[in-house]
């Protein structure tokens, strides 16, 4: 006993590279945001395509259980919270905390597992954010370091399960009953099929709030839970209006006076909210027994794409050059489609076309996968035409 064979060989992982069994991960791709049957309000719109890169995401709501796991450490190591949290029961979503608290939190269950923190109290990213009501700035955020609140976009597209076009999380339905989500039943919406109306009737013993455990319901197709309804999920962003260009990963606008909720919950949500388009915003200081969160974590070994490659307009018979940068586990293995078809040979970081010709025309990716993943690029179309020149489309 406690004797090794010199042959014996153990390997050491950092525990930045451990992700908890209890989240999933949300493949890199773009999709369709926003609100694509015209019904919502106008801050649903423009329809836009955001690309978004690969990220881990909570499989459940937080619940009160593991709320508690991480406030009893952090009120010990320098954190302090507005609000400690309530829970119908240990397995419910934690609620009454306010976007303050959810961030604060994310930054503790960080520190208690080891991982850098991701929010900082200034741009200069050295003092963690672990007291008081600060309103946390994009730049004042380490992205790529340690549990954090998912972006609207991250949000939508984890909540939309891969699919585009679609009014709730499920696939095979766009309407909603009691027996897909706890929400509050309406009539004024065509797509609320729960009769009678009022609150999720398994729900309502007990007294408010009407929460339901986490996991009850079928998951989306990413293996997410409750999606729509139960309560609301304070994101990232400060509210404000979309843009309709193509976008990579949005952080949302630079300031505001309102933080965005996603979700719908068990109070006064109807079946409009618990849409996947939905928006609404809130003061970061309010409270409230239907508001609740999860978190999200970036991925350390998987492919992540920093760069694109750009679309470019160049004349028969020139030289082009197509390049594309990612972060990843090595080692990185590249190839390079057009029009979805394999190059031969096309296996490195950068992709030169030497006297290119009409035929070559089309859109270029890139697949870049290893270890741990795969991901492909956005696509760049390359224009051919018989003038002078290069540029970029």
């Amino acid at each position: 006993p406690n004797k090794f064979s010199a042959n014996v060989r153990f390997r050491i992982t950092a525990i930045d590279d451990i992700t908890p069994d209890s989240m999933v991960l949300i493949p890199a791709s773009s999709f369709t945001m926003g609100d694509t049957f015209g019904e919502g309000g106008s801050n649903e719109l423009p329809l836009h395509a955001v690309y978004i890169s690969a990220f881990y995401m909570d499989r459940h709501e937080v619940t009160k259980a593991l709320w508690d796991d991480v406030y009893n450490w952090a009120v010990t190591h320098g954190y302090s919270f507005v609000n400690a949290g309530s829970g119908k029961a240990a397995n419910h979503p934690v609620q009454s905390i306010n976007w303050h608290d959810t961030v604060k939190w994310c930054n503790a269950r960080s520190e208690k597992e080891g991982r850098v923190p991701a929010y900082y109290t200034n741009t200069s990213q050295t003092t963690v954010y672990r007291t008081g009501e600060i309103n946390v700035q994009n730049d004042w955020v380490k992205w790529n370091a340690g549990y954090r609140l998912p972006t609207e976009a991250e949000w939508e597209k984890s909540a939309r399960g891969g699919l585009n076009g679609r009014r709730f999380p499920w696939p095979d339905a766009d309407n909603i009953t009691h027996a897909r989500a706890n929400y509050y039943a309406q009539y004024p919406w065509i797509y609320d099929l729960s009769y009678p109306i009022g609150f999720h009737p398994s729900f309502v013993t007990g007294g408010p709030p009407h929460t339901s455990p986490v996991g009850y319901f079928a998951p989306n197709g990413y293996g997410l839970y409750d999606m729509a309804g139960n309560v609301w999920e304070w994101c990232w962003d400060w509210s404000g209006l979309y843009s309709s260009s193509l976008q990579t990963d949005p952080r949302g606008p630079t300031s505001g006076s309102l933080r965005a909720p996603r979700g719908g919950g068990w109070y006064g949500s109807g079946a409009f909210d618990c849409r996947l388009a939905a928006r609404n915003g809130s003061s970061p200081a309010s409270r409230f027994e239907s508001f609740g969160f999860r978190s999200v974590l970036p991925p350390t070994d998987i492919p992540i794409i920093t760069a694109h490659p750009q679309a470019q307009r160049i004349r028969r018979g020139l030289t082009a050059t197509l390049s594309v940068t990612a972060t990843g586990a090595m080692p990185l293995i590249f190839q390079w489609q057009k029009n979805g078809i394999n190059i031969p040979g096309a296996t490195a970081a950068g992709l030169v076309l030497t006297n290119i010709q009409l035929a070559q025309e089309g859109t270029y990716t890139v697949i870049i996968s290893n270890s741990a993943g795969i991901v492909t690029s956005l696509g760049a179309f390359l224009d051919v035409y018989t003038g002078g020149g290069i540029e970029e489309i």
